[in-house]
């Protein structure tokens, strides 16, 4: 086990701020996903933030806009060390789980969403971020990093939020690690025929206060904003809840197209990895894109005993490993 504190080093934006819903890669993902265990420990002390001060942070510069940010991107220094996946996934999740609750809207999410920027602008790529209007008057946060080019459009998202009392480390800090390595892969070795955007969703868990349909704010603006500009993607995943249970699901919402959900049990397949196809309601970020005709998957890991709770500290790097080569093949798949 690997633990690490994220240094906080961001540039804070002043302005309002203020979360439930369960939601041939790496030959180490075919081993140690039932024995290896990552407990997420915070030891990060921090002088709270109030929530009325924040809702926007850059890692790189001061903005006069909120609605988006795009950050100039950094060229990688040195070659990625695929080896080096599982310990990196360990540190970013220690680093989410350190800043404590990251409820929608509030400074802790907020630093969540500068730490993912960062993590990602060190990786080369452009980010841009963009403003997700709560109903409590505060203000979260996408953050969205493109790769490739083609007419084929992918995309992988993630919400990194976590709802009161949890600090996430499985819900939803296990999707959010595996998509930020795979967005590392992206960046040195853009996919040659597609588009794959990667997007880590602000504000998916229900608000507490709020009625129980009240959430999804990031992935139900994202995907309106992306049907009005003409731009939906041909497949979603939402990789949520997947660092804990050995039962894999690929649940659609509802009846809806299953092609996405089918490529991902495909891609499993081939690696010998057994996930079981399967329909849900509005549990996760796909929904908003499976309610706008794109085939869109929910990737979930069953059997969490500790959903939602203050004790979600522990997930096992196995099956992140798993997690990031299932994706891995299904990218793959859907390029051809």
């Amino acid at each position: 086990m690997r633990r690490v504190l994220w240094p906080i080093v961001a540039t804070f934006l002043t302005a309002s701020c203020s979360g439930g819903g369960i939601g041939s890669s790496d030959a180490t993902a075919q081993s140690g996903a039932s024995t290896t265990t990552t407990a997420v420990v915070s030891s990060l002390q921090t002088t709270p933030i109030p929530s009325s001060t924040l809702s926007t942070v850059s890692t790189l510069s001061t903005v006069s806009t909120l609605s988006t940010v795009s950050a100039l991107s950094a060229t990688p220094t040195t070659p990625l060390d695929r080896n080096g996946a599982a310990g990196r996934m360990e540190d970013d999740l220690a680093g989410l789980v350190a800043f404590g609750v990251r409820e929608a809207g509030s400074a802790e999410e907020a630093m969540a969403a500068a730490f993912l920027s960062e993590s990602l602008e060190s990786a080369g790529v452009i980010v841009e971020l963009r403003e997700v209007p709560l109903p409590t008057g505060n203000t979260s946060l996408n953050v969205i990093a493109r790769f490739g080019t083609g007419d084929r459009h992918v995309l992988l998202g993630a919400h990194y939020d976590s709802k009161p009392p949890s600090p996430g480390a499985d819900d939803n800090g296990s999707g959010t690690v595996v998509l930020l390595e795979l967005a590392r892969r992206l960046a040195e070795s853009p996919p040659p025929d597609q588009r794959v955007t990667v997007v880590f969703f602000g504000a998916e868990e229900v608000l507490i206060g709020y009625e129980r349909t009240v959430h999804h704010f990031g992935s139900r603006l994202l995907a309106g904003q992306m049907e009005e500009s003409g731009d939906l993607p041909d497949l979603m995943v939402s990789a949520d809840m997947i660092g804990v249970g050995s039962r894999i699901l690929a649940a659609t919402y509802l009846d809806s197209d299953p092609r996405a959900a089918e490529l991902i049990v495909e891609a499993a397949a081939a690696l010998g990895i057994s996930v079981v196809r399967d329909q849900r309601g509005d549990i996760s970020d796909h929904e908003a894109f499976a309610r706008a005709g794109v085939p869109s998957v929910f990737l979930w890991r069953l059997d969490n005993p500790d959903y939602h709770a203050a004790s979600d500290l522990e997930v096992r790097t196995g099956v992140l490993l798993e997690d990031l080569a299932i994706l891995e093949a299904f990218l793959d798949l859907a390029g051809h």
